[in-house]
């Protein structure tokens, strides 16, 4: 381990299982509220793949049961392999500069206007981080029902995500 460098950690290791638990271990040590003083805001692991032991999908698994395990105080949404649950940090991996963005007024999520007052702001980038705030049921655009949407805050706007758009 490379320890002059206070910002990140180095850690050698062959083995891909070990690599995963050495991870697991080092989030942990840096929860350590005694020992350090950092949350999950401030960790990222950073990984050169999606799959396999060491890829994203699975280190993110278990990243999200170390610190942010299932409880039934918690709404969570599933898609596909992957489930959603408030409290998670996510991030955004594909531009969409069509998805509008959102103020929170009480309990309800409503659209930011821009200057005119009559467009909406748009636009959500890759590598932006944020957190899952809410999972909020909505009239569908049919106003036939209504579907879950997952709400992200990033910085100091709300996007709200349908299943479809969580790839």
């Amino acid at each position: 381990t490379d320890n002059v460098n206070k910002d990140f950690f180095v850690v050698s290791e062959e083995d891909k299982n070990e690599v995963a638990n050495k991870i697991l271990k080092s989030v942990a040590n840096l929860l350590d509220k005694p020992k350090y003083n950092y949350d999950i805001d401030d960790i990222q692991v950073i990984c050169p793949q999606r799959t396999s032991e060491i890829g994203t999908e699975e280190l993110n698994k278990r990243i999200q049961q170390l610190v942010n395990p299932p409880s039934d105080n918690k709404k969570q949404m599933a898609r596909g392999q992957t489930v959603f649950r408030v409290g998670d940090k996510v991030i955004h991996t594909e531009n969409n500069y069509e998805i509008e963005h959102h103020r929170k007024n009480g309990k309800e999520y409503v659209p930011i206007l821009s200057d005119n007052g009559t467009d909406c702001d748009k636009g959500i980038f890759n590598g932006e981080i944020g957190k899952v705030v809410d999972i909020i049921k909505v009239k569908d655009e049919d106003n036939e029902g209504l579907v879950d949407m997952l709400v992200v805050k990033y910085d100091k706007v709300y996007i709200l995500y349908s299943k479809g758009e969580l790839d």
